[in-house]
């Protein structure tokens, strides 16, 4: 038996390898597809290394002195925010965390966002001498019966040096009950309508610091720095100032803060039953072109059954001829239903309702207006839904597409594409695949 031990472990230890050699394959195989460029949607919220990387791969890339502090900031803090955009620094880090997507690959990418706003030079003024006696004063100052906060506003919308700012810090002087004269800064903003005017903001005073950090810097300057951060301290006293919050409860705050030089920052924090944050999360949406990654501010929804309904109330104030005569929630000149969330294309409902007779007495025509009046709606909605949209974020175009629904019968599917043309207004754009009767509407495969 022995002299056939050898030949047999041979061929047994030959079979095992000849066995296992497709396996070996197949893996060496599945490692190579890992790294095959594929296009996938994805969606991924940021860890606190992450922040760590996109933080060192800035670094290596940093044009100037203000990129890099805008990369030690996001490390320390694991957050983006106005001088730290994320629509710039996440796309060499999406490249890197996932090399294998290619082009058309999107990620929308949730992460840690910090609404401080730094102050820049230009918005910090002092007010001219000139300016107290064009508010009509006798003297130089402001006083108990001389609210500066009532009459700074009416100077500052005199003045067209100022109609491009939409936020000011104003220094003045200001005599006492006591007749001491002290230093001033108040906070205003400017509304697009109506001008400027001096909003509800609570601006650290010097006792604030001296309570929130006892015997440390922050007590003896009278601002925060990088060892002692705002978020932290503001959000604690905050909880001292103001005791009875309930959840939800907003605050606008403005603190100094240095780093190299002296800042002002403005914040908004949020009560959320039990502490104050500046932090809140924010999603944005990136995309892959075939040779690198990019912010994309394209807005995509599909219209909910309260979207009509800013549809319906607009023609109740507008048309109301044409609403239903026994609900509120339909009407017939756009077709617009909250009730079925949808539109009304059936052109003998809208015949039987169009009060005015403002349709044509062909078909052909008839449908066409209706449609038109689709687009028309919706370009509508979209100016109430987003009175503050803006036509480009960090350079880059805002597109809305929005998908509605209709019933022909039966009830179909489409999609209409939108152009943010200046704040708040908006423009259908001509579409491929678009039906016969408008060039901006495409339907959507069910």
């Amino acid at each position: 038996m022995k002299k056939y031990l050898f030949p047999i472990t041979v061929l047994l230890i030959f079979a095992l390898f000849a066995c296992n050699r497709p396996t070996l394959e197949l893996v060496q195989q599945v490692e190579q597809s890992r790294q095959q460029p594929y296009s996938e949607n994805l969606d991924y919220t940021l860890t606190d290394d992450d922040y760590n990387t996109i933080a060192t791969v800035g670094l290596s890339a940093a044009e100037n002195a203000q990129d890099s502090a805008a990369c030690k900031s996001i490390k320390v803090y694991h957050s983006f925010g106005y001088n730290r955009p994320a629509a710039k620094f996440v796309p060499p880090f999406l490249g890197y965390k996932f090399p294998a997507l290619d082009s058309g690959s999107y990620v929308r990418v949730t992460y840690n966002y910090d609404n401080t706003y730094i102050f820049t030079q230009d918005e910090q003024i002092i007010l001219p001498n000139s300016a107290y006696s064009d508010l009509g004063l006798s003297h130089n100052y402001f006083d108990a019966n001389h609210s500066p906060d009532e009459l700074i506003p009416q100077w500052l919308n005199s003045q067209d040096d100022y109609s491009d700012f939409s936020r000011l810090l104003v220094r003045y002087l200001y005599q006492d009950t006591s007749g001491q004269f002290e230093a001033r800064i108040s906070y205003f903003e400017r509304d697009p309508a109506t001008g400027w005017y001096h909003p509800d903001v609570y601006m650290l005073t010097d006792q604030d610091y001296e309570d929130v950090a006892p015997n440390t810097d922050v007590a003896q300057h009278h601002y925060f720095n990088a060892d002692y951060p705002p978020n932290t301290y503001v959000a604690a006293l905050l909880k001292v100032r103001f005791p009875y919050a309930v959840a939800g409860d907003q605050k606008a705050v403005i603190y100094k803060y240095y780093d190299k030089a002296l800042q002002y920052h403005y914040n908004i924090f949020t009560f959320d039953g039990q502490n104050w944050n500046s932090i809140s999360q924010k999603t944005d949406q990136f995309f892959n072109d075939g040779q690198r990654w990019a912010f994309d501010p394209t807005v995509r929804f599909t219209m909910s059954c309260s979207d009509y309904q800013i549809i319906v109330s607009y023609v109740q104030e507008h048309y109301p001829e044409y609403m239903h005569p026994l609900y509120n929630n339909t009407e017939f000149y756009y077709g617009a239903s909250s009730y079925y969330c949808n539109f009304d294309m059936r052109l003998n409902v809208r015949r039987s309702h169009d009060t005015l007779n403002l349709l044509p007495a062909d078909d052909q025509q008839a449908m066409k207006v209706l449609w038109d009046r689709v687009v028309e709606a919706i370009n509508i909605m979209l100016e109430i839904k987003y009175p503050d949209a803006q036509p480009e974020v960090y350079g880059v175009p805002v597109y809305y597409y929005v998908t509605f629904q209709t019933y022909e019968p039966p009830r179909k599917t489409y999609y209409v594409k939108f152009r943010c043309t200046d704040v708040g207004k908006f423009e259908p754009v001509p579409q491929d695949g678009s039906i016969q009767y408008n060039q901006y509407i495409v339907p959507v495969e069910q």
